[in-house]
């Protein structure tokens, strides 16, 4: 798990290799999914700061837009059915 502010610190470490964005159904919406590259076990959503429970987003482009502000450029977006 990482706040805002420990996934931009850890992504300028070049701690973190990635970021997934994970629909979590409908009337939740978004949830960004870090990847670690260090440490892989520590692989987790990003949190609010103060619940510590998984941030979500309403659409996908405020879910990219956080993961923009953390440092990541959207390559792809892939879209799949069950």
């Amino acid at each position: 798990m990482f706040t805002m502010a420990e996934a931009k610190r850890d992504f300028a470490r070049g701690a973190l290799s990635g970021a997934e964005m994970r629909w979590m159904g409908l009337g939740v919406g978004y949830a960004l999914w870090l990847t670690c590259r260090l440490w892989p076990d520590e692989s987790g959503f990003l949190v609010d700061a103060k619940r510590r429970e998984p941030r979500r987003f309403r659409t996908a482009d405020a879910c990219i837009k956080a993961a923009r502000e953390i440092g990541f450029e959207a390559e792809m977006l892939k879209v799949q059915g069950d």
